[in-house]
């Protein structure tokens, strides 16, 4: 694992970062982030930190948001209830949210690779003058046959391909039987050498 200045692992730092968003506080998710920006100066641990930032931000002000909302409405209208409900669901679906998507990014960061949060993601590649890299899709055709298989074209792994295993022919077309309307090869029959009948003594 990649180490930085002060001999800290860089997915220590990207691990923190997403503790930080799951016990709400953005404040030293922000503080965190400009430290390993200037002493660090890592991109990869960058865009991780920033993502956790945001992700912890965004958290924290819909909470807010939703508490305004509610504290507008008088309790007295006979929706203050309903609405109440509502923001409180949707404050905790928000939080709930944030919290598999801080696990799931803990399981990649942990192995060095990308935290990958929605929307966050694209934000922290374009912080950093980058575009985040599409999964370049499969190429129709280049999957490996299903297992047990042969592949005609040399089979997996570069094992021939088994008789009776390659594709039918188009349909209309006769399937062609080796050796069909020919005589097989007969092998030679080596000559016996002179004076010696089969083995035998005359």
């Amino acid at each position: 694992m990649k180490k930085g200045r002060f001999g800290i692992v860089f997915s220590f730092y990207a691990i923190l970062a997403f503790i930080l968003v799951i016990l709400k506080m953005p404040l030293l998710g922000a503080l965190l982030f400009g430290f390993v920006t200037l002493a660090e100066r890592d991109e990869w641990l960058g865009r991780q930190t920033l993502q956790a930032f945001l992700m912890s931000a965004v958290v924290v002000f819909l909470g807010k948001l939703f508490s305004w909302i509610n504290s507008l409405i008088p309790g007295y209208f006979f929706f203050s209830g309903a609405l109440n409900v509502i923001t409180s669901l949707l404050s905790v679906l928000v939080y709930a949210a944030a919290i598999v998507f801080s696990i799931l990014a803990i399981l990649r960061v942990m192995k060095e690779e990308e935290a990958n949060v929605p929307l966050f993601a694209e934000i922290a590649y374009k912080a950093y003058g980058k575009t985040k890299p599409r999964p370049v899709p499969p190429i129709p055709g280049s999957y490996p046959p299903p297992y047990g298989q042969q592949n005609p074209q040399g089979g997996p792994g570069g094992i021939p391909p088994q008789q009776g295993s390659y594709p039918p022919p188009p349909y209309g077309m006769p399937q062609q039987q080796p050796w069909a309307g020919q005589q097989p090869p007969v092998p030679p029959v080596s000559p016996t050498p002179p004076g010696n009948n089969g083995g035998q003594q005359q």
